[in-house]
């Protein structure tokens, strides 16, 4: 899975949760109150959440799902997934019943569904916080804990490693690597 699907993913799973965000909250329609007498009729605009009370909620929870897979790792975000697929059930029956009134709704929850399901399958392949630097030791290279606390002791060699690309706080870098220098 390359970068630009899992980023797409996740952008798109974002731009459905602003889109349902920004329709619940809208006026969907208007009621007008008729009143006897020489008292003038209201009219009163109809937002989503009063037509649906359980899809700003359903979307909140979606929101925060997707936006909590750049914090986590890979087995909690597989379950922050299946939560956001749970929520886009909610329109989704919502939907079903009453399909007839608001096809729209209907399809609007098939596709948030589909991604959620969609991301949910490509979750292993996100990258999780310090990915890059979580690294195991190296088979065959021997790393005194001495050696690693006297490099983190020298502010030389940790601006070295952090010119050179590596990161001075691993307990996988060499003193090699640290006194490597990138040309500039």
């Amino acid at each position: 899975m390359t970068h630009l699907r899992r980023g797409t993913a996740l952008l798109a799973g974002l731009a459905l949760t602003g889109l349902a965000l920004l329709t619940i909250t809208r006026a969907w329609g208007h009621e007008t109150l008729t009143r006897s007498g020489p008292l003038p009729d209201i009219t009163e605009p109809i937002s989503g959440t009063d037509v649906a009370a359980w899809a700003l909620p359903t979307a909140l929870v979606a929101g925060a799902a997707y936006l909590a897979l750049l914090a986590v790792g890979a087995k909690l975000r597989r379950v922050l997934l299946v939560l956001a697929a749970l929520a886009s059930l909610g329109p989704l029956s919502g939907g079903i019943r009453g399909l007839m009134e608001t096809p729209g709704l209907f399809s609007g929850a098939t596709v948030a569904l589909s991604l959620a399901l969609l991301t949910v399958s490509v979750a292993a392949f996100i990258a999780s916080p310090g990915w890059d630097t979580e690294t195991s030791p190296k088979p065959g290279t021997d790393h005194s804990e001495r050696e690693d606390e006297a490099q983190l002791r020298d502010p030389e060699q940790i601006w070295k490693a952090l010119d050179a690309g590596y990161d001075p706080t691993s307990s996988t870098i060499s003193t090699k690597a640290a006194k490597e220098e990138k040309p500039r």
